[in-house]
């Protein structure tokens, strides 16, 4: 399975950033026969296990010196490269000697070969770090070579649009993303005491305030102990906060796994609280011999995610084969940028000028609308204010307005069958059309979509600032929007009419979308369906939850 990669890399601890400063160790001292030994065995030279064995044994001198007079190709190729390089040493800059090594050199397609596209980032920040070595004083490959041994330097990727595969991600690095599958594989531990004490403490919420220095538990006297005990307490409160977060990411299948050590109570960690609370609502999947798993709901049937094996129909090996038709990428129209180049989240705080903080604050109410219509209208506060500590914690002062905003439409009795039970959240569409017989794929997100035995509606949330006072004003580009999802929902349901609204999250009012306004939309940005099949309408199901425990 493709993968893009870990959400965070360490550039310092890196293999390849190990793999290029072994290779200036050995440029400066060719007798260390061992680091030179792990080079040669590295992408940038992949001398094999056999030869690098006939090299090294019955040697008389260093290993760099046996090198010279080998007749085995792969290691005379190396011996030649790493001559050339020794040759510049005094000549050039740490930046111009790897950016020569990884690019003239063939160094960065050697790693690619071995490692993946994910070492671009890495190799990326390395060469900044030598660029900037270069601004100092004395700049020299041994004094770069030192520096990066002493930093610790990492990179922070986005992998939201980083394509199929499988994400390596921290809790925080998926926030607001999702996935149809996600492993929460290490649920069955806590942090360790390590990762959550300090040594330093502000304590005192009114003056006089004081700093305590407090490296253990022992340490702390009965007067600075409520300190201690308030950390700790926070440190769990982010830790529980944590498992909502990784829960709410899976949009079909959530997979809680770990590894029980002897001393941590199973209880307190994430898999034990899944574990008590779905205990029986549960039943056992045997997964292989001696290996099983628990899945919630337990209503589902035996071999409801057991995919067998089909049986291939014989091949006649004789045939003549057709030549292979060239594959073509399919242009992607999205729905919401149809017809403008604009934000989805035209948000309410765009007269500030804020962009990136009104995408974030559409993002979080669009959240609570989606998930708080099936939370019991008793905890819907509080449940509500819990939620926005981990979809905005970034501005704590305007939870409380953004609560009261999801809740007042959520509970409005004349918007009750847009968030009733006959309600969708988040239900993805694509369906292939055809734009100047040019075949194209729509590909959406309905906000909410309302399906009954008369009719189907698209409510599309808004959060703008100043919405129209009419249905005349309203952006070119969201009646655009609304007419591809229309467009798509005629296909799927050809014998209920579909209409479309928006819904203005900052007055409440619920907007219908003029027909004729949207067939213009639609005529200017996207002619004709396809007549054909191929649509797709994926709703946001209740997710399965499996959870295993090693021992």
């Amino acid at each position: 399975m493709p993968t893009p990669g870990a959400d965070r890399l360490g550039v310092g601890n890196h293999i390849v950033t190990r793999d290029l400063l072994a290779l200036a160790d050995v440029l400066l001292n060719p007798g260390d026969d061992l680091t030179l030994a792990a080079l040669l065995r590295s992408p940038l030279f992949d001398v094999s296990e056999e030869d690098l064995l006939v090299l090294a044994q019955g040697r008389h001198g260093t290993l760099f010196e046996e090198m010279r007079n080998c007749v085995l190709p792969s290691v005379a190729e190396a011996y030649q490269r790493l001559s050339a390089w020794r040759g510049r040493l005094d000549f050039e800059r740490p930046y111009e000697f790897y950016a020569d090594v990884l690019y003239a050199g063939g160094g960065l397609k050697r790693f690619h070969a071995r490692l993946g596209s994910e070492v671009d980032d890495v190799i990326g920040e390395f060469l900044a770090l030598a660029l900037g070595h270069e601004q100092s004083d004395l700049p020299s490959l041994l004094g770069f070579v030192t520096e990066m041994r002493a930093r610790k330097a990492d990179i922070k990727r986005e992998l939201g649009d980083a394509g199929t595969g499988v994400r390596v991600m921290t809790i925080h690095g998926a926030k607001g993303l999702e996935a149809p599958v996600v492993i929460l594989a290490d649920a069955a531990s806590k942090p360790q005491g390590t990762q959550t004490q300090r040594a330093l403490y502000f304590a005192g919420q009114d003056a006089p305030t004081f700093l305590c220095l407090a490296a253990k538990k022992s340490q702390h006297t009965e007067e600075t102990m409520p300190f201690f005990d308030a950390e700790q307490a926070s440190q769990m409160d982010e830790y529980w906060r944590k498992l909502y977060v990784g829960m709410t990411r899976a949009e079909d299948e959530l997979h809680i796994a770990g590894i029980a050590r002897e001393r941590t109570k199973l209880e307190e960690t994430w898999y034990g609280a899944v574990d008590e609370a779905l205990d029986e609502e549960t039943s056992t999947l045997d997964l292989a011999p001696g290996l099983e798993a628990r899945v919630f709901p337990k209503d589902l049937p035996p071999d409801a995610y057991r995919v067998e094996p089909e049986t291939a129909a014989p091949v006649d090996v004789t045939a003549p084969v057709a030549p292979l038709e060239l594959s073509r990428a399919i242009k992607i129209v999205t729905p919401s940028r149809a017809g403008a180049d604009a934000d989805p989240y035209d948000a309410h705080l765009e007269a500030t000028g804020d962009a990136e903080l009104a995408r974030r604050a559409g993002i979080a109410l669009h959240a609570l609308l989606q998930h708080l219509p099936g939370v019991p209208e008793a905890d819907g506060e509080s449940v509500a204010a819990a939620a926005l500590v981990s979809l905005f914690p970034e501005h704590p002062e305007r939870h409380a307005e953004m609560a009261v905003t999801a809740l007042k439409l959520i509970n409005d009795p004349a918007l009750g069958e847009i968030f009733g039970p006959d309600s969708r959240a988040e239900v993805a569409v694509s369906a292939l059309a055809k734009h100047d017989n040019e075949e194209v794929l729509i590909a959406g997100r309905i906000d909410r979509l309302v399906i009954t035995e008369e009719a189907v509606r698209i409510i599309d949330f808004k959060s703008d600032a100043n919405p129209p006072a009419a249905a005349e004003a309203i952006p070119p580009h969201y009646a655009a929007q609304l007419a591809h999802y229309r467009a798509v929902l005629r296909r799927i349901h050809p014998d209920k009419p579909v209409s479309a609204a928006l819904l203005w999250t900052a007055t409440g009012q619920l907007m219908p979308v003029p027909e004729a306004m949207m067939d213009g939309a639609m005529g200017a940005v996207l002619p004709l369906l396809a007549a054909r099949g191929n649509t797709v309408l994926r709703f946001q199901r209740r997710p399965r939850i499996c959870f295993r425990r090693g021992t």
